[in-house]
């Protein structure tokens, strides 16, 4: 199952610290073989809040990720055992993170990778449950194109009026789509039943939220964002992680729910009807 994150906007939605909080999630509520990986050629260091600093030296090496992995496919080499040797473990052989690129051209880069790109996630889709794509921003056509590559197409939002009615003025809005609202404030007089109503797009049975949380931002920046999740699973109600953790479990169910249909093509009857979960 193909689950690319998106957004319209840098830095406003949490784009990556949101897959990888629901990646994390799913990894350890429903022990899904899954696969991280990103697309862009700046700001890609998902492996900041995976790995501890004396593993990621590994990361700069010739012989893992997205560029290893895209020479190996254009020389007809598109195994499982390539992709594997590219990839870095991050769980108990279940979770793999491909890092990415260590170019340093962009239009050399982008060229590769938008060539390269579906063999990749094909690749990907044959070898584990769940590929987790944060493709960043959408800011030119190739991600609009990557858009048609998912299963599931999550679109991390804000609570900026101006920022949203771009989105929904500027994109077609496929069917297979969720959205989550990113850094999300319940105080704000922009919420989720404000935006619902404001935004056709928007329903309540599609539009999740993942809150503002501190502990959960530093544990990124201090590479303990597994054992952020590992400590709280079960928190209590008063616990000021609660709300967060929740909301994170029920998008991780919400996609676990459609994987169990055993057919991405009813994605939209689901998001249509909730009552059929």
């Amino acid at each position: 199952m193909k689950i690319i994150f998106s957004s319209n906007v840098h830095g406003q939605t949490g784009t990556t610290t949101n897959m990888l909080a629901i990646a994390v999630m799913s990894d350890i509520l429903y022990q899904r073989k899954s696969i991280l990986l990103q697309t862009q050629f700046c700001l890609n260091q998902l492996e900041v809040p995976l790995l501890p600093p004396s593993k990621r030296k590994e990361v700069n090496s010739y012989e893992l990720g997205m560029d290893a992995l895209l020479k190996g496919i254009q020389s007809g080499k598109s195994t499982k055992e390539l992709l594997k040797a590219c990839c870095i473990c991050i769980s108990e052989n279940r979770m793999d993170f491909l890092p990415g690129t260590n170019a340093r051209n962009r239009e050399v880069y982008e060229e590769e990778i938008a060539k390269g790109l579906h063999e990749i996630l094909k690749l990907a889709n044959e070898f584990y449950e769940y590929v987790f794509i944060d493709i960043g921003p959408v800011q030119n056509e190739f991600a609009q194109q990557v858009w048609k590559e998912a299963d599931l197409l999550v679109i991390n939002l804000c609570q900026n009026i101006r920022v949203l009615d771009h989105f929904f003025s500027e994109y077609e809005q496929p069917k297979n789509i969720i959205y989550l609202l990113g850094y999300y404030d319940c105080h704000s007089t922009v919420n989720k039943k404000t935006l619902t109503r404001l935004y056709k797009s928007l329903k309540g049975e599609n539009t999740f939220v993942i809150p503002y949380n501190t502990e959960l931002r530093d544990s990124v920046s201090e590479a303990k964002l597994i054992q952020f999740f590992l400590q709280n699973m079960y928190c209590e109600p008063q616990d000021e992680n609660y709300y967060f953790v929740e909301e994170v479990k029920k998008v991780s169910g919400y996609i676990m729910n459609l994987e169990k249909m055993g057919n991405l093509e009813q994605t939209q009857k689901v998001l249509e009807n909730p009552h059929s979960r």
